[in-house]
Formats: C-alpha cells, sequence, structure tokens
C-alpha cells in the first residue's frame, strides 16, 4: 500500500497471522529510539489508507521493532591482515531488495574461489575487492532505484509512478540480483 513518504508492505504467514513492514522516509532527529514504534507507527499512518490503520493496531502476536536504516558504502577497504568482512559487514544497505544474504552468498563464494590460488594473502583480498566493489555499487544504486521508485515525497510523484508501474520490467531490473543460479552466473560474479 503506497503513500506519500512511505509504503505498508504486508504479506500471510500462516493462519490469520501476517507480518507487515512500513518503510519511511524521516530524518534521524525523529526516530525516537526509546519507543517501540508503536506511537510513531500511528503517527505516521495517521489518515492514511484505512486498512493500514487496521493492520497497525491489530494485536501483536509478535515482536514488534523499529530500526533506522544505514547505509554502509563500498568505498573503504574491508581487509586487514588475513582477515576480511562480507556481507553487510563489507558493505549494507536498505532491506528492499532482500538482497543481504544474497551478497553474503555471493562474497564467500568469489573469496573461496580466490584461496584456492594459494597466493600473496594481501594481493588476494585486493584483488577480492576489486571483484566485489563494482557488484556492491550495483546493489546499492538498484537498492536506491527501488527506495525512489517505491516511497515518493510529492502526491504527484506518486500518480506519475501509478502511471508508470504497468511500464516497468521488473524481470529486467531485477536480472541483476540472482546469485550463483546456473554455471554462466557463476563464472560472471567470479570473473578471475
Amino acid at each position: 500500500i503506497m503513500g506519500r513518504s512511505k509504503v505498508c508492505s504486508v504479506w500471510p504467514t500462516h493462519g490469520n497471522r501476517f507480518m507487515w513492514y512500513l518503510p519511511v522516509k524521516m530524518p534521524l532527529e525523529k526516530f525516537n529510539r526509546n519507543d517501540d514504534g508503536y506511537l510513531l507507527a500511528h503517527e505516521l499512518c495517521q489518515g492514511w489508507n484505512a486498512d493500514v490503520q487496521k493492520i497497525i493496531a491489530a494485536d501483536q502476536q509478535g515482536q514488534r521493532f523499529h530500526v533506522p536504516i544505514m547505509e554502509l558504502i563500498p568505498e573503504r577497504s574491508n581487509f586487514s591482515g588475513r582477515a576480511v568482512l562480507i556481507g553487510d559487514a563489507a558493505s549494507a544497505f536498505g532491506p528492499l531488495l532482500g538482497q543481504g544474504a544474497n551478497k553474503a552468498i555471493e562474497d564467500a563464494y568469489v573469496l573461496s574461489l580466490l584461496l584456492r590460488q594459494r597466493c600473496d594473502m594481501p594481493a588476494l583480498l585486493s584483488r577480492y575487492e576489486e571483484l566485489r566493489r563494482a557488484r556492491h555499487h550495483r546493489f546499492l544504486e538498484l537498492e536506491r532505484m527501488s527506495a525512489e521508485s517505491l516511497i515518493h515525497e510529492t502526491a504527484e510523484a506518486l500518480q506519475y509512478f501509478e502511471q508508470e508501474i504497468p511500464k516497468i520490467n521488473l524481470v529486467t531490473m531485477f536480472q541483476d540480483m540472482i546469485p550463483l543460479v546456473n554455471a554462466e552466473a557463476c563464472e560472471e560474479i567470479a570473473a578471475i
């Protein structure tokens, strides 16, 4: 359910249960870490879609949490000596694409291929970073594109998106994120 500066995603789990997620663009100063998110969710959704009002008012069967989402841009070196960071520890971004685990699997795969070469460790880790940096930047770019296309600041932008969504080829957009699906994809990711 899309609204100005926010989106509410809802999906069934089992029985009459469901999970929901409310990504919202807001200044970090407005984010209250001492609140469980309930009051903030009600404030943000006041006067919005009636279904969203029911969702956020529903009895909670599980844990409620709210967290700020920060980006960790893949610009810095992620290794020291023989230790290297992979996955979200190396570069992190928003959750809209759900690519944290995929990125970590790809990172481990590429690193394992390089480790088989048994060369100088600093050179090996430099090569690893070189190979992964472009991929991590691509994930960051896709995440930002998704956030921009889903969370609109103005009513006009939201209306434009609703008109354009039927024209978007999501298969092409998300094809970049399919990790290790076949030998060709593995070779392309590794490119060693």
